[in-house]
């Protein structure tokens, strides 16, 4: 078998009715996931968004598409009528191919990689990534003991960066940068260290910690100057942090605001 750099010598290689069919197969999966990108794998055709997404190829009686077996399984009923294998999918040549189910099966797979990458259990240390609901980076950064610490950066759903600037133990350091809707610098401010009794809140995250910096809470008594229902408004605070910091500032005879 030939050996094709790209996904139009491939289809360039075939008589141009069968041409016709994959580049409508690719139209459909290209208009399916947007965000994916394009390359040859193991011969054939192949889009991938974090990892293999689809392939399909050309055979002398059929089209064959590779979803992979959960998707397979996801949509038996509607592949019944078709052969198919453990991954694979043969749609006859001399038959129009099923676009609108090639695009279900297609945003199924988006959707199975999304769900795969939101369960990765956030990096206690190294490079942490957070990402939009179309898979997309919204954020990624360093992790040192659990904490932020170091470069970070955040993104906007079409890939343009929105924000950057460095942690230190989970508190905002040094200079950050905010950026315009085309990438370029609006904004740079210096962030002056903030030195918080973190021993105060054993149990408060990161987020919460970023939280009270930027809201200069230093200390549990900058603390009870706050209501409850006003630091939960704090972008970072949690529900689960409140009965936490109320025991904090009971051990110190304070209490929130009321």
């Amino acid at each position: 078998m030939k050996a094709f750099k790209t996904i139009n010598d491939y289809i360039a290689s075939y008589p141009k009715h069968v041409q016709q069919i994959l580049n409508t197969l690719r139209k459909t999966i290209q208009k399916a996931a947007p965000r994916a990108d394009e390359a040859m794998k193991y011969g054939i055709p192949t889009f991938t968004f974090y990892g293999n997404l689809v392939h399909f190829g050309a055979y002398k009686e059929h089209i064959g598409f590779y979803p992979g077996p959960k998707a397979i399984l996801e949509f038996k009923k509607e592949f019944s009528k078709y052969e198919v294998s453990k991954g694979t999918v043969r749609f006859p040549i001399k038959k129009p191919l099923p676009l609108s189910l090639v695009t279900k099966v297609v945003k199924f797979r988006i959707k199975e990689s999304i769900e795969k990458l939101k369960s990765k259990k956030s990096a206690v240390n190294g490079l942490h990534i957070e990402y939009h609901n179309d898979g997309t980076i919204l954020a990624k950064g360093k992790m040192k003991a659990g904490k932020s610490d170091g470069y970070w950066e955040w993104f906007r759903l079409n890939g343009v960066k929105m924000r950057s600037g460095y942690f230190k133990k989970g508190l905002q350091s040094g200079e950050w940068t905010t950026y315009d809707a085309k990438g370029k610098v609006y904004k740079v401010t210096q962030i002056k260290e903030v030195k918080m009794g973190v021993s105060e809140f054993p149990k408060i995250s990161a987020p919460a910690l970023r939280a009270f910096a930027t809201a200069k809470i230093k200390s549990l008594k900058d603390l009870s100057k706050w209501t409850e229902s006003e630091l939960l408004e704090l972008h970072g605070v949690g529900p689960s942090a409140i009965p936490v910091l109320r025991k904090a500032l009971s051990t110190k005879g304070l209490s929130f605001k009321k």
